[in-house]
């Protein structure tokens, strides 16, 4: 999928998620999905990425984990992975995925070898709930990081990506 991009447009006010990774597997991929996005899901451990993602887009501006998603949104969706206290998070962070997807979003997660690293277990989780309610996955590249790309209308999942 060289050369392809998704093609998004912003309903928040024209601002551009941002987030400022800290720790080494998020530090490129992270900021991509972000810069696409323009909703973000993710309920996290305190201490996680996925918490000072939320914090970070929230303190911005930005859009998190709201009830309302349309076929005009783009979520950045960050899950926990294997840490203490994370199952609950990633209960909740699915269900709300879930739910977008069904209102019409397109998410945004980490590609299936991300995915499948040992600690991504909320990824694998995330991903087979997607699979569960029927969605279409294709994998991006953009700037050099490889991104998972969802949508429950393989149509609309075609139409998103602009290929150019």
């Amino acid at each position: 999928m060289e050369g392809c991009k998704i093609i998004h447009k912003l309903h928040n006010d024209g601002k551009i998620l941002k987030v400022t990774p800290f720790r080494k597997p998020d530090m490129k991929k992270a900021p991509v999905k972000a810069s696409i996005a323009n909703k973000y899901i993710g309920y996290g451990v305190a201490g996680s990425s996925t918490a000072a993602y939320a914090e970070e887009i929230a303190r911005n501006g930005g859009l998190v984990n709201v009830a309302k998603y349309s076929t005009d949104d783009i979520v950045f969706v960050s899950i926990n992975g294997n840490r203490l206290g994370a199952e609950r998070m990633q209960e909740i962070t699915i269900e709300l995925a879930c739910e977008a997807l069904l209102q019409g979003a397109v998410l945004i997660t980490d590609d299936e070898y991300n995915r499948n690293r040992n600690y991504n277990s909320g990824e694998r989780k995330l991903a087979k709930a997607l699979q569960d309610i029927g969605a279409s996955y294709k994998e991006q590249t953009i700037d050099d990081v490889t991104i998972g790309v969802w949508a429950l209308n393989k149509h609309h999942l075609n139409n998103m990506i602009d290929k150019k």
